[in-house]
């Protein structure tokens, strides 16, 4: 692989991780309902109690653990990246959401959440892409995809941002609309985003129909 498609690697999936972070912190500041897997950390920061910063770097730790036990090809700079900086930049935009709009309107919030659907799965379409290491929660389902074949990405996905939003309830956290909506969006929208945004950018016409 040349220089320049590793520079351009690495620039993906720090923005990938950035503006990950930014659609998730928007999300919450919808109020409609945080997504899959910020359901499940909230639930287990309900029961852990140490922030929701800190219980995402721990709950990553023992995804860590799982992913270097069963999918260690996939573990990057990129999972560094997102396990020890991800929480942190969700709260903060978070926070800045807030304090631009302490009481948003029902309109607001409604842009909110269409905004940061589109910023969670085009950026993790580019994170995905870039392949500097993935979360340690996504591997799950990109290896489940690699698997077998009779099931494609966008619906393991489902399936395991489903359990997610149960396991989240089982802790006392009650999934609204925007929950359920983006536990069956995710998937298929970062599925479209790689194929018609990330992958050309980083590979182009003409090395796409080499592969």
């Amino acid at each position: 692989m040349d220089k320049g498609k590793i520079t351009k690697r690495i620039i993906m999936m720090i923005i990938g991780n950035v503006i990950l972070g930014m659609g998730a912190g928007m999300l919450r500041a919808a109020d409609f309902g945080v997504d899959p897997y910020q359901c499940f950390v909230l639930g287990i920061d309900n029961l852990l109690k140490l922030g929701y910063g800190t219980t995402f770097v721990v709950v990553n730790a023992v995804f860590l653990v799982l992913m270097l036990v069963f999918a260690r090809r996939m573990l990057n700079l990129g999972t560094l990246v997102n396990m020890f900086f991800l929480g942190y930049i969700i709260d903060f935009s978070y926070s800045i959401c807030m304090n631009i709009t302490p009481l948003p309107s029902v309109l607001v919030r409604v842009v909110y959440f269409i905004v940061s659907i589109l910023l969670i799965t085009f950026s993790s379409a580019v994170i995905y892409t870039a392949d500097m290491g993935i979360s340690t929660y996504d591997w799950i389902a990109l290896k489940t995809a690699e698997a077998q074949k009779k099931v494609s990405f966008k619906w393991c996905r489902v399936g395991t941002d489903l359990i997610c939003v149960i396991i989240g309830l089982v802790f006392s956290i009650i999934p609204g609309i925007g929950t359920i909506v983006t536990a069956f969006l995710l998937g298929p929208l970062v599925s479209f985003f790689r194929t018609y945004c990330s992958e050309p950018f980083l590979y182009g016409k003409a090395d796409r129909e080499s592969q």
